[in-house]
């Protein structure tokens, strides 16, 4: 279980966020991700600023969740690359480094996004890398099921919207690592673990029966092999 108040925080005059396992000057090792997860960040970054771009990485698949504001995304693969709220970036990185920035291109407007980290030496293969923007259904256009918008070779990205009173079962037969993570409304997981907004869930289980409280619950689930 990762508490949302047991997150790191951090603050810049760039941006300030929360990190759930180890990053970047944070250092814990109690909290070194889940399986391939390695990394699963939440960013509020200021209007204009950018982070990240002389970082060399490699090796991971790196997925940019954009949940308010415009945003650009800048790397060695390709430049320039524009996500605006409700779309999902991944950017697949081989064994050949490369650098990559997150900039909030808005004037006035305080962008914030989730980072998610899965690592994939040994089975991304691609030294260039390549990148795809995806739609991440932010707006609940439909309820009550688990949506599946990203799946590949190394991870499996969904999405569920459960609505007032409503229960759901995710599936996890083959015992992939997992980031249950709750965005918003109090749940109830398995019957007797609750979670809050930010809390996570990552014991790997078989199935997974979630149920809503007093109001509408948003989940992402990432699993990974």
């Amino acid at each position: 279980m990762e508490r949302a108040d047991r997150r790191y925080k951090f603050e810049h005059n760039w941006a300030k966020g929360f990190y759930y396992f180890t990053f970047g000057e944070y250092y814990n090792p109690r909290k070194m991700g889940v399986g391939r997860i390695k990394a699963v960040n939440e960013y509020y970054l200021n209007p204009q600023e950018e982070f990240g771009k002389n970082i060399l990485h490699k090796n991971f698949d790196i997925i940019t969740i954009v949940m308010n504001g415009s945003l650009r995304h800048n790397s060695s693969v390709k430049e320039r690359v524009l996500i605006e709220k409700g779309q999902c970036h991944l950017l697949r990185i081989g064994p050949k480094e490369i650098k990559h920035g997150i900039q909030n291109v808005d004037q006035n407007i305080q962008g914030q996004i989730f980072e998610f980290w899965i690592q994939n030496d040994n089975i991304f293969q691609n030294e260039e890398g390549e990148q795809t923007t995806y739609q991440f259904d932010v707006v609940r256009k439909q309820l009550n099921t688990v949506q599946t918008f990203i799946q590949n070779d190394n991870f499996e990205l969904s999405i569920c919207h459960l609505d007032k009173n409503n229960n759901i079962t995710i599936q996890n037969e083959s015992l992939k690592n997992i980031f249950i993570l709750n965005l918003n409304g109090p749940a109830l997981l398995n019957e007797n673990i609750k979670l809050n907004d930010r809390d996570a869930f990552t014991e790997i289980c078989a199935s997974y029966n979630l149920k809503s409280a007093e109001s509408c619950i948003t989940l992402i689930i990432l699993k990974a092999i």
